[in-house]
């Protein structure tokens, strides 16, 4: 069996050439799930497709026999969140209305699933349908933002639930921002595809949670690297709470696993 093993490795301080003047959409391809698989299209939510007819497979919906209906996205790390924007379909837009949006810091799969409670904190209720195949901007209903890494939709009336698209709205990095890594699993190999590899002689755990980092701005898709201590080889890793296991790790003496945890600005 393979432990993991958390150990603060890296901790490492970059600038980037944006100012903090731009919203950018962290839901983007991010992983997602709703209350049953209906054709298994709750990923069309966050596709960054926005074509608005359903039939062109780009929106989602569930099951019209469930008694209540939620849909969830990952952001993969946690967010300050204020803002929305949401995408109806044409036909049967009522499918969007009479809804509530949370945000949880914690993954609500397992509550909303039994039904138990609805974890995290109310962002906003929408009485009313969406306008047919158009993006509605909206803000939670407090002043303040939601601190957050996951986000979903829930309805209890009317219970078909269909997303054309779903943004979450947050600004992009400013200049100076630390990040760090833990060393997760010594020894070992993730054999998941990665969502970006580099070759170099001088890459170190440093070098390679920097490139990750950089490399998956500004949606930060990138939530693990591996790095082989001789080769140079620095590979970037998503993984979701949704996909339990994906890492799919086996024993290498010359690779190291590394979490990517939260990145922040100095001055927080």
């Amino acid at each position: 069996m393979i432990v993991a093993k958390a150990v603060l490795l890296v901790l490492v301080f970059f600038s980037v050439d944006s100012a903090l003047t731009t919203l950018v959409n962290v839901a983007l391809r991010k992983p997602t799930k709703q209350v049953n698989q209906w054709n298994e299209n709750s990923y069309l939510a966050t596709d960054g497709n926005y074509d608005p007819r359903y039939k062109r497979g780009s929106c989602t919906n569930t099951n019209p026999t469930d008694s209540k209906t939620w849909w969830i996205v990952d952001l993969l790390q946690t967010y300050n969140i204020h803002t929305l924007r949401i995408q109806n379909r044409i036909e049967y837009r009522n499918r969007l209305q009479d809804f509530y949006i949370y945000v949880s810091v914690s993954n609500p799969l397992a509550a909303l699933t039994n039904g138990s409670s609805f974890p995290g904190e109310l962002c906003l209720y929408y009485p009313v349908a969406l306008p047919a195949g158009q993006i509605q901007e909206l803000n939670c209903s407090s002043s303040d933002q939601i601190r957050g890494r996951y986000v979903y939709v829930w309805k209890e009336k009317f219970n078909v639930l269909s997303l054309c698209e779903f943004e979450v709205l947050v600004p992009v990095f400013d200049e100076g921002r630390f990040a760090s890594g833990f060393l997760l699993y010594p020894g070992n190999k993730s054999s998941s595809t990665p969502i970006h590899r580099t070759v170099e002689k001088s890459m170190n755990q440093v070098s390679c949670l920097l490139t990750c980092v950089k490399a998956s701005m500004p949606w930060r898709e990138a939530t693990h690297f591996q790095v082989n201590k001789h080769s140079g080889v620095c590979e970037c890793i998503q993984f979701s709470d949704f996909s339990q296991g994906n890492l799919s790790l086996s024993s290498d003496e010359d690779f190291d696993v590394y979490e990517i945890t939260d990145v922040f600005r100095s001055d927080q």
